[in-house]
C-alpha cells in the first residue's frame, strides 16, 4: 500500500524540541489515596445521565442472549477470535502505564514536547523528546492530544489485512511504534462536545458511505471534535514515520481515541496494536461496535478495546441506552475494578455490540449509585486536574 502523504491545512507547525528521554514503566508511581470530592460542576454528568437513565429504564427491553442478534454476530466471527476474546491477558502495569500516557495528554504544549510532566512523564517511556508531535485543540470542541514514538520491545508483527484486503502500513520502513492519546473533558468546549448525544452517521466528509462502516451511525459531539484532529493527526503519524500505532486516553480522550483506532485501521491502513480507554463514554450504533470488531479483527487483534471502567464511573454507562431511539454500545473488552480501592477486576467478555450484564460487570449495579469521584480515579490515579504536578502545568 502506498502511504497517503499529508500537509496541514491550519496556520502553524507542529512543535518538535531535540533534547532525549527515556524512562520505564518499572519506575515509581506516585499515588493520589485521597479520595477527592468532586465540585459542583463534577456533579452535572452523573445528574444529566440519571436523568436520561430514567427514560432509559421506561423504554428498554432487556438484553439478553436469546437476542437473535447475539447469535447471528457469533456466526459472523471466527471460532479462534472468540475463544481468544474469551480468555484475554490483561496486563494491569501495562494498562497503569497508558494511564500515565493518558494523563500526560492534559498537561501544556510545553510540558508534553519537553516529556517534563511530572511523575506521568517519568513513567511512561519515549524514544525522545524530538519524536514528540503535539496535536492542539481543535478549533470548536478543544480537545488536544500528542503522537510520540515509544520503545519497541518486542518482535515486529508480521504483515496483517485490514477490512480493504490492504497490507498494514508499514512499507519498508524500520519498526517504529507511536503512543496516540488525546485530553479528556477539562473545559466548557470539551463538555459541550460531551452532550452533543445524539447520532450522526460515520465516517464523516470524503469517507462517507464507507464499505467498512456500512450504516454506522456515531456520537455526534465525538465524531465532530475527531474530524477537527484528523489532519493533524495523520500528519504527525507521517512526520514521525509511524508503522504500529496504540491509543490510549481518559474519558472524552478514550471516545476520541476509539474513533481513531477505527479511522486508522478501517481507512488508512495503520495496524493499531492496542487501544486503551479508562471511563470512556458509549460512541456508536451496533453497526459501528460490529465493524469495529470486524476491523480489528482482520488485524488479528484482540480485544479490539481494552475497556477499563473503575466501579460506579456514571460514564461509561453514558449516554444512556434506549433500544430504537438511542442505541447506543460498547465493545469488547470491558475490564471492571469492582471496589473503589481497585483493589479487585473482573473480565467481562461480550460478543458484538451486546453489553455483557453480568452483576459483575459494570451493567451490574443501578444507575443511582453513580459517583463522579470514581471517574476522576483510575487505579489509584487522578485525574482531577486540580491533583496534576506543576510541571504538567507550565508554558516554558
Amino acid at each position: 500500500m502506498t502511504q497517503k502523504k499529508y500537509t496541514r491545512n491550519r496556520k502553524g507547525t507542529l512543535s518538535t524540541v531535540s533534547s532525549s528521554l527515556s524512562s520505564s514503566f518499572s519506575s515509581t508511581t506516585a499515588k493520589i489515596d485521597v479520595v477527592e470530592k468532586p465540585s459542583l460542576v463534577q456533579w452535572i454528568v452523573p445528574i444529566i445521565g440519571l436523568i436520561f437513565s430514567v427514560v432509559a429504564y421506561s423504554l428498554t427491553i432487556k438484553e439478553t442472549a436469546k437476542n437473535s442478534n447475539y447469535y447471528d454476530h457469533r456466526k459472523s466471527v471466527s471460532s479462534e477470535y472468540l475463544q481468544v476474546l474469551d480468555k484475554p491477558e490483561y496486563n494491569q502495569e501495562e494498562a497503569m502505564g497508558h494511564i500515565f500516557y493518558s494523563k500526560a495528554a492534559f498537561c501544556t504544549e510545553h510540558a508534553i514536547t519537553s516529556w517534563s510532566c511530572g511523575h506521568m512523564c517519568n513513567n511512561a517511556p519515549i524514544v525522545g523528546t524530538d519524536k514528540i508531535r503535539y496535536i492542539p485543540e481543535g478549533q470548536q470542541f478543544q480537545v488536544q492530544g500528542y503522537v510520540a514514538q515509544i520503545p519497541v520491545h518486542d518482535s515486529v508483527p508480521d504483515k496483517v489485512s485490514n477490512s480493504n484486503n490492504r497490507s498494514s502500513n508499514t512499507n519498508g520502513n524500520d519498526d517504529v511504534k507511536c503512543l496516540i492519546s488525546f485530553r479528556g473533558s477539562l473545559n466548557a468546549a470539551n463538555w459541550y462536545a460531551d452532550f452533543l448525544v445524539m447520532l450522526r452517521p460515520w465516517p464523516l466528509n470524503d469517507l462517507a458511505g464507507a464499505d467498512w462502516c456500512r450504516g454506522c451511525k456515531a456520537h455526534h459531539g465525538f465524531a465532530e471534535a475527531y474530524e477537527e484532529l484528523r489532519t493533524d493527526l495523520h500528519w504527525a503519524i507521517a512526520d514521525l514515520n509511524c508503522t504500529r500505532l496504540v491509543l490510549a486516553g481518559h474519558s472524552l480522550g478514550g471516545a476520541i481515541a476509539t474513533i481513531a483506532s477505527f479511522d486508522l485501521r478501517a481507512a488508512m491502513g495503520y495496524h493499531v496494536e492496542a487501544t486503551w480507554t479508562f471511563g470512556k463514554p458509549r460512541i456508536g450504533n451496533a453497526e459501528f461496535v460490529n465493524s469495529f470488531v470486524a476491523a480489528a479483527t482482520a488485524q488479528r487483534i484482540s480485544p479490539p478495546i481494552w475497556r477499563v471502567v473503575h466501579y460506579h464511573d456514571p460514564v461509561p454507562r453514558a449516554p444512556p441506552r434506549v433500544p430504537g431511539i438511542h442505541p447506543v454500545a460498547h465493545g469488547a473488552l470491558e475490564i471492571y475494578y469492582i471496589d473503589r480501592a481497585s483493589s479487585e477486576y473482573t473480565v467481562c467478555p461480550q460478543y458484538g455490540a451486546i453489553e455483557n450484564q453480568s452483576k459483575s460487570c459494570m451493567r451490574g449495579w443501578p444507575l443511582y449509585l453513580s459517583l463522579n469521584v470514581d471517574h476522576i480515579n483510575y487505579l489509584n490515579e487522578s485525574f482531577a486536574f486540580k491533583n496534576f504536578p506543576d510541571e504538567c502545568k507550565a508554558t516554558q
